[in-house]
């Protein structure tokens, strides 16, 4: 996937705003299309050798997230991978 900008659409579902953290990835600031709610969206990067081996520890980071369930802890509605190009 070429690198994402403002205005960009992930998943046909989340529209991208801003840029508020980067860590393994960037995290955006989003709109839901489909209910209008402000979201984050947190994108990991590949590689420069086009292997990403963070892919199972961010999907292992959200799978755990997604069973927390406190006022203190950010939910996680969804997490998935998205398709790359070649």
């Amino acid at each position: 996937m070429a690198s994402l900008t403002r205005g960009d659409v992930v998943a046909t579902r989340y529209r991208l705003e801003e840029v508020i953290g980067s860590g393994i990835g960037l995290v955006w600031r989003a709109t839901d299309m489909q209910t209008s709610a402000t979201v984050a969206v947190k994108v990991v990067t590949l590689d420069r050798d086009g292997v990403n081996i963070r892919e199972g520890r961010f999907l292992r980071e959200a799978h755990a997230m997604q069973r927390l369930i406190s006022p203190h802890v950010v939910r996680v509605y969804e997490s998935g991978i998205l398709e790359r190009e070649r």
